[in-house]
């Protein structure tokens, strides 16, 4: 990861570092059974305040389409695996790159392979069922908690008659 940080920032453009704080970042990569590979990506904001920079002119993928869901915010700090973009055997030939303001990432180098495939970071339809389901459960069982503390507390009334 050292070297392609250290390979992006010796490629760059001297006047892209001027123009924005945001560098953008590959970690590793990991191969899918089709013959694609989907890249770890991330972000260095080395100012003091979040930046946007909307799909377009300023944040863009070649080959096309330039927009493939990267993000747009960038908050101040080191950023790993906020994105992770699947490229195509075909679109390796290509050079692909993620260029943020003039910064260019490209996907073809020095990338290391992932020791194991990292967590999207937008999560999964099961992770956030199961999380909704705890929370929700955990809601209602703390909400029923003191109707049953209250019941337990109330005395039993023995009939008239019975056990005398």
């Amino acid at each position: 990861m050292a070297v392609v940080a250290a390979g992006l920032v010796l490629s760059a453009p001297a006047a892209a570092f001027a123009a924005s704080p945001v560098t953008p970042t590959i970690g590793c990569y990991w191969a899918n059974p089709d013959g694609s590979f989907t890249f770890s990506v991330g972000y260095v904001n080395s100012g003091a305040t979040t930046v946007t920079y909307p799909v377009g002119s300023l944040n863009y993928v070649t080959p096309a389409p330039q927009d493939r869901g990267q993000p747009t915010v960038f908050q101040p700090g080191t950023h790993t695996n906020v994105w992770a973009p699947t490229v195509t055997a075909f679109e390796m030939a290509n050079n692909p790159n993620w260029v943020v303001n003039g910064v260019s990432a490209s996907y073809a180098g020095a990338i290391p392979a992932c020791a194991t495939k990292p967590v999207d970071v937008s999560g999964s339809s099961i992770g956030y069922l199961s999380a909704t389901a705890v929370i929700v459960g955990g809601g209602a069982y703390i909400l029923a908690a003191p109707r049953r503390r209250r019941g337990l507390a109330k005395p039993v009334k023995t009939p008239v008659g019975v056990g005398s």
